[in-house]
């Protein structure tokens, strides 16, 4: 069963839903991240592995997605937490949204979302590690209340090999 989380209507008219990404959206997910490498709007991809890893709703460890009303994906937030240890209370935030629907509230609902689930889990601590470029990002984390806590110099390696510095943003429940 598919949960879906909202249905909202973004500026070009157009309706998306948010909702919980599971197994079937394999494709789609797969999809969205190599039209991403390959157009380079991702200038930080990663391997896809790792959100193969969140999509799999383990306790700590989950995937938000924006669809469009062609089902496609247009936007993601991926929550990375472990679920035993010495770090189970906090989590790792990350998020993106296509070019085409930036600055329409995907990211602020995916996120705006994904803080009421962290505040039901009773997780204590949230973390986003920021591009410093990223004046959008850093723009919603500081809308919903998240703190500067420092800066990491060669924080992140981009695709073509290149560092580059980045913030780390916290925001504590």
């Amino acid at each position: 069963m598919i949960r879906l989380i909202n249905r909202e209507k973004i500026k070009d008219t157009m309706e998306y839903k948010t909702r919980y990404a599971n197994k079937k959206d394999d494709k789609n997910l797969k999809d969205f991240w190599e039209e991403g490498k390959k157009k380079g709007f991702f200038k930080y991809n990663g391997d896809n592995k790792i959100l193969s890893e969140s999509w799999n709703n383990k306790n700590n460890s989950y995937m938000i997605i924006a669809i469009n009303d062609k089902r496609k994906i247009i936007g993601l937030c991926v929550v990375i937490g472990r679920e035993e240890g010495r770090m189970k209370h906090r989590v790792e935030l990350g998020w993106l949204v296509h070019p085409d629907h930036a600055r329409k509230g995907i990211a602020t609902r995916m996120l705006k979302e994904v803080i009421r689930r962290i505040k039901k889990d009773k997780i204590k601590r949230a973390e986003a590690e920021i591009a410093i470029k990223n004046t959008a990002s850093i723009k919603l984390v500081k809308k919903f209340g998240f703190i500067k806590e420092s800066k990491r110099e060669k924080g992140l390696t981009l695709d073509n090999g290149k560092y580059i510095d980045t913030y780390l943003y916290k925001k504590i429940f």
